[in-house]
């Protein structure tokens, strides 16, 4: 399935049917979750230990070799920086890991001058780095709440908002190769 270049500029996020076991998230989250503003990498090899029905979805869906799974946590009542993320690769699948903080959104936006970097700082293992925007030249353009898993470009400007009085956490998925293909599911 071909996806054209204007498809994949203009994807900012899909909610989509991954099953996963519940008893797999507690385990995971009673050996990783740490309740602290976080971006952790995780040993891959760990996390499948923990999360095998995940694994077999990728699998299962043609997704390739996962390249990097991160622990992303936010404290409540915090927003996060308005961002990009500079990487290979467009595509993480996050898996909301705290449902008490459902509410949470993650949300989207534009430049209104069309200037595509922000500021790059930040990076994490030399793995990722991140573009940081001003909100003040960002028009909103859509989000997701924190409630299902989600396939979304980390390429488009973004930040997650917990106006929640909930820890906020999520586990995401990148890849060897981006599966565009889950676009058009």
């Amino acid at each position: 399935m071909d996806i054209s270049e204007e498809e994949k500029n203009n994807f900012y996020f899909k909610h989509i049917d991954l099953k996963y076991h519940d008893h797999e998230i507690e385990a995971f989250n009673k050996k990783f979750l740490t309740y602290k503003d976080c971006f952790l990498l995780l040993p891959i090899e760990e996390v499948k230990e923990c999360l095998p029905s995940v694994f077999e979805w990728f699998e299962k869906n043609n997704i390739s070799e996962v390249r990097t799974v991160c622990l992303i946590g936010h404290k409540a009542s915090t927003n996060q920086a308005i961002h990009t993320d500079v990487m290979s690769g467009c595509l993480a699948i996050n898996i909301f890991l705290t449902p008490e903080s459902s509410e949470a959104v993650t949300r989207f936006y534009k430049t209104k001058d069309n200037i595509t970097s922000g500021i790059a700082i930040g990076k994490v293992d030399d793995k990722i780095s991140y573009n940081y925007f001003a909100k003040s030249n960002l028009d909103f353009v859509t989000c997701y709440k924190a409630e299902n898993p989600v396939l979304l470009n980390v390429k488009q400007i973004h930040g997650i908002v917990n106006y929640t009085s909930a820890y906020r956490a999520s586990l995401s998925f990148r890849f060897v190769e981006d599966p565009w293909h889950l676009i058009k599911d």
